[in-house]
Parts: C-alpha cells; sequence; structure tokens
C-alpha cells in the first residue's frame, strides 16, 4: 500500500510539469489557463493528502524556510492593497502569487516521496526533450540559409513567448549534466550528449541575449568548480573530460549556428551576444529607471500589488510612441520594489537567500557534493530570468521555480532523515 502511495505522489508532482502540453483553449496568452490548471493539480493533490493524512507539520516548516518567507511576502502583499489605484488588479495578481505558493508547498511535501532524486531529473528532461525536439522541428521547416531565420512566433514552442521557451530549456541543461556525469553507461551518455547538443543549438536559435549570457555564466560556475573542488571541497565533482566535453560541444555548437547565420548574422549568436545598442536594451533601461523612481516616490507599500502596470504610466507616458502599456519592467525585483516598497523587495529577495544557505549547508554536509551546484545552477537560471524579464506570474516561467523548490525540500529531507 505504501509503495502504490509513494507512486500516486511522485505521479502528482509531475502533473504540474504537463502545464505546456495542455490545450491553449484558442487563447493568445495561456497564463488564465496555466492558473486554472495549477489550481485543478492542487486540488487533487488536496485531496490525496487529505485521504493518506499527510499534511504539513511545523517541523516540516522550521527545516524549509522558504516556505514560511513566501507566505510573509504573501500578507505584505495583501498590506500593499492600501496604496493600491486599483484594488481588483491587485487581488487578480495577489491570488496567482497565492496559487504559486500553495504549489510550491504541495511540491515541498512531496519531494520526500523520491527514494531517488533521479526519478524526478528524468522525467524533467523527457519532457524538456519534447519542448526542444517541437522547437527544432518549426526551426527545420522554417530555415533557409538564404535568409537563416528570425525571431519567428511559432518558436516559442509551448510557450506563449521565445524568452519563456529558451528559460524553459536552459533550466534543464543543470539538471542534463547531473545526469551525465553520474552516468557510466557510455551509450547513454552519449545520447544526453546529443540531447545537450540540440538544447544549446535551439537556446542559440532562439536568440535571447539574457539566456545566451546566463549559459556563459554557467559555464563560468563550472570553471571555478574545476579549478578549485579539491581545495574547498576535498574531492572531485567535475572531472576534467567531461568539462572539456561541455567545452567542446559549446564551441562546436555556436559554431555552427553561427555559421548557419551567415547571410542574416542579426540572430548569430556573436552578433546577439555583443550588439547592445538596439531597441530591446534601450527599453529596458528606461523601465528600470523609472521602477527605481517609482520606489523612491513609494518607499513603504509601493504603489500596490498588480498595480504598476497602471502607475507605470504616471513614469513613461512621455517617451510612449504608440498605445502602449508597459505593464512589466522586465526585471522582477525592481517591478517587486515599486509595487510592494522596499521591505516588500527584501522579503522577495530573501527567499533566494534562503535557497542559498540551503546550497551551503548541504554543500558542508552531503557527500553528493554535485546536487546543491546543481541547484545553485538552476538558481542563476531563474535569478538571471527574474532579473531580465518577468518570470514571477508566469506560469510557464513558475515551473522553473517549481524544479527549484523541488531540490530544494528533496536536499534537505535527505539531510534531516540521515541526522
Amino acid at each position: 500500500m505504501k509503495k502504490k502511495l509513494d507512486i500516486t505522489n511522485r505521479i502528482l508532482v509531475l502533473l504540474f510539469f504537463l502545464f505546456p502540453f495542455i490545450p491553449s483553449f484558442m487563447v493568445v496568452d495561456r497564463m488564465a489557463v496555466g492558473y486554472l490548471y495549477f489550481s485543478i493539480v492542487c486540488v487533487v493533490i488536496f485531496i490525496s493528502l487529505v485521504y493518506q493524512k499527510l499534511y504539513l507539520s511545523l517541523d516540516f516548516l522550521k527545516t524549509r524556510p522558504l516556505i514560511i518567507l513566501y507566505f510573509i511576502f504573501l500578507i505584505w502583499q495583501l498590506l500593499t492593497l492600501i496604496n493600491a489605484f486599483n484594488i481588483i488588479e491587485g487581488l487578480i495578481e495577489f491570488f496567482q502569487y497565492l496559487t504559486i505558493f500553495i504549489s510550491i508547498c504541495f511540491i515541498a511535501l512531496l519531494a520526500p516521496k523520491y527514494n531517488n532524486i533521479s526519478l524526478f531529473f528524468i522525467p524533467i528532461v523527457v519532457l524538456g526533450t519534447i519542448e526542444t525536439v517541437y522547437s527544432f522541428s518549426i526551426f527545420l521547416e522554417n530555415y533557409s540559409f538564404e535568409n537563416g531565420i528570425g525571431r519567428l512566433r511559432e518558436l516559442q514552442g509551448f510557450a506563449s513567448n521565445q524568452l519563456f521557451n529558451s528559460y524553459a530549456i536552459l533550466i534543464k541543461i543543470p539538471i542534463l549534466f547531473y545526469l551525465i556525469f553520474n552516468q557510466k553507461n557510455k551509450y547513454i551518455r552519449l545520447l544526453l550528449w546529443t540531447l545537450f547538443s540540440l538544447m544549446l543549438f535551439m537556446l542559440l536559435v532562439l536568440a535571447s541575449r539574457s539566456s545566451i549570457y546566463c549559459f556563459g555564466l554557467l559555464i563560468v560556475v563550472l570553471i571555478l568548480i574545476l579549478l578549485f573542488q579539491n581545495k574547498v571541497f576535498d574531492k572531485k565533482i567535475i572531472s576534467k573530460k567531461d568539462f572539456l566535453t561541455v567545452i567542446l560541444i559549446s564551441v562546436l555548437t555556436s559554431g555552427v549556428q553561427t555559421y548557419m547565420y551567415q547571410n542574416s548574422d542579426t540572430f548569430s549568436v556573436l552578433n546577439r551576444a555583443t550588439n547592445l545598442n538596439d531597441d530591446s536594451t534601450s527599453y529596458r533601461l528606461d523601465n528600470y529607471k523609472e521602477a527605481i523612481q517609482g520606489i523612491i516616490d513609494y518607499p513603504l507599500l509601493g504603489v500596490g500589488i498588480g498595480n504598476w502596470k497602471i502607475l507605470s504610466l504616471k513614469y513613461s507616458s512621455n517617451r510612449l510612441k504608440s498605445y502602449e502599456v508597459p505593464k512589466h519592467t522586465h526585471n522582477d525585483f525592481l517591478q517587486i520594489g515599486a509595487e510592494t516598497g522596499i521591505l516588500g523587495l527584501l522579503i522577495f529577495i530573501s527567499i533566494f537567500i534562503s535557497i542559498i544557505i540551503c546550497i551551503t549547508k548541504e554543500l558542508k554536509n552531503r557527500d553528493d557534493k554535485l546536487l546543491p551546484i546543481i541547484l545553485f545552477l538552476c538558481l542563476i537560471v531563474y535569478l538571471t530570468d527574474s532579473f531580465f524579464n518577468f518570470p514571477r506570474i508566469r506560469p510557464y516561467s513558475q515551473m522553473n521555480f517549481f524544479v527549484i523548490t523541488f531540490m530544494y525540500s528533496w536536499m534537505i529531507s535527505q539531510t534531516t532523515k540521515n541526522k
């Protein structure tokens, strides 16, 4: 009976990650569909947990400050409604955050039901493979050597935006590294290396500048680990052979993408990585300045959760040239600061600090040093996305945070169990 319940709980966790394959119901923006789907999954899990008499205990919460801090952030959001110009908009966004909060609570509670984290990683990589292959098939259908291929809308894949798709692929790469570095079978390793090549190629094709920078940052972290792993951890975590394979594939894949785009170099990886003088950069910088001014003007409670899309017009009206509303600052931290004030921003940042603290503890206590490093790499991906985009309320992007929450809770449960 217990074995059947454990299998059931593992399947329930994976339901959250099936959202990309849910029909769009003829809507352009799948955000509402995503929150509806997550809510349904939460109801199903709640019924299952009640049947199992499995609840969040005080001891469980004490070992997972991420959940406590997220709850405090929700309470603070309600307080910021005092300043809200449009309370309804504020409540709508609050309930979106609440849905995410309930989801991460259930994921954190069910993560320990996996006795091996690879049982979670493998389905995640399989789903990522489907996303990547689907996007690659669209690339093959539309690519021509003469013209290359621009930021074709269809390249968004199962997401509603190419940015979301690029980061959905990118966060699978550290997980893929974990499976590769721990795999002994040479044929399976070859398959996983091939998959890494395909994921990286599609990441470059999607031409999200920030995701390209982020991948470069992941490589820098791997270099530092390789150089200092024996001194800091007193053991080898990453082999030179695996690291050199990562570098070789990265260079070859970048070279192939650059060659294929030589007649349309606007979206070649080299041009995207080096050309910062474009409308996208200027637009983001203007948004950042306006959000900072919003924080200065409303330092205590902000403009109210969900209300930046309204109050931003106060700061951006002079530069808008057409009917346009800057709903997002393209930086979650600045937008959170503008909407919830400085204290709200600090609470939001503390959520990620709690994960970093967990990583440092796990690096000291675990024999498997690679897993907390992989969690750190995934956190870098999510934070980069948060710094340049707006994953905080996008269901597709929040699946990346679900992955981080799972790894966070699973590691804590294993460490607690072994004490």
